[in-house]
């Protein structure tokens, strides 16, 4: 198992995955860690995507170096440049053994199914995993302040 320190957290929506990664970035105090949310780093990516800037680069590699690297929100990419990036990052940190913490609402055999490429899937195969299951958090019906 290699790194074994990685995890992947995955599950419905609403029931705490990355609740579950910030109590592991907080029981880790003395690791500096990364916290990136996959659809918004792919947003902020796609505006370098192309360019001549070294702000791509530079970004990739201080996240593919980070102590602790937290993915929150994996989705499995579709674009080229989305896939070359998390290619890039799980390789990277794999082949380093740094710890990945990623949060999805997929498990890996979903992921595989929707296209996510197999040297990136052996990869996270390789880490630990935690599936959460039960109702949505969120759609729970909420308790109002006469029922307190």
């Amino acid at each position: 198992r290699h790194p074994p320190a990685s995890l992947l957290l995955s599950g419905t929506p609403g029931n705490g995955k990355t609740q579950c990664a910030a109590w592991c970035c907080a029981a880790l105090p003395t690791i500096a860690f990364v916290w990136v949310v996959w659809p918004d780093l792919v947003k902020e990516m796609r505006s370098e995507y192309g360019k001549e800037d070294r702000h791509f680069d530079e970004r990739a590699i201080a996240l593919a170096s980070a102590a602790l690297l937290v993915i929150d929100d994996l989705t499995v990419p579709t674009a080229g440049d989305d896939r070359d990036l998390l290619q890039r990052l799980i390789d990277v940190r794999w082949r380093e053994k740094k710890p990945t913490i990623i949060t999805s609402n997929l498990a890996l055999p979903d992921m595989e199914k929707a296209g996510l490429d197999a040297r990136t899937a052996s990869r996270i195969a390789s880490y630990d995993k935690v599936v959460f299951r039960g109702e949505d958090f969120r759609r729970k019906p909420r308790a109002t302040k006469g029922e307190m």
